[in-house]
């Protein structure tokens, strides 16, 4: 009977350890520029859509630019397609990971941050 429990327990620590560290990959911290400027791991961005600078379409993506709230501003290379309300943005998440080489931050995906989808109609 003990060697039952025993086993079960081992069992029990075995997937709660390969479920934590399984999880632990998918989390993706937000970090400020300079931060994601000197680490090579993936993480997310935030910043407002600068829109007087222009969208640089590519033969893959485009290219934008965010700043933060210290008006530091970062250049952004998204490989894919422009969401249809990316002009209307205020800000855009962009996770991925910087290339120093290139001097901009490679995104693998984008979250638009449009706050006219949010604001109440008033009648």
């Amino acid at each position: 009977m003990a060697k039952s429990k025993i086993i079960i327990v081992a069992i029990i620590v075995i997937c709660s350890a390969v479920a934590l560290f399984s999880f632990k990959g998918l989390l993706t911290p937000y970090v400020p520029f300079d931060d994601a400027k000197n680490n090579p791991d993936y993480v997310q961005i935030i910043g407002r859509l600068v829109k007087t600078v222009p969208v640089q379409n590519t033969t893959d993506g485009f290219i934008f630019v965010i700043e933060d709230n210290a008006l530091e501003r970062m250049t952004v290379l998204y490989r894919g397609a422009k969401p249809l309300n990316f002009e209307h943005a205020t800000s855009v998440v962009a996770i991925g990971i910087y290339n120093n080489k290139k001097q901009m931050f490679e995104a693998d995906k984008i979250l638009v941050k449009c706050p006219s989808k949010y604001t109440r109609e008033q009648k």
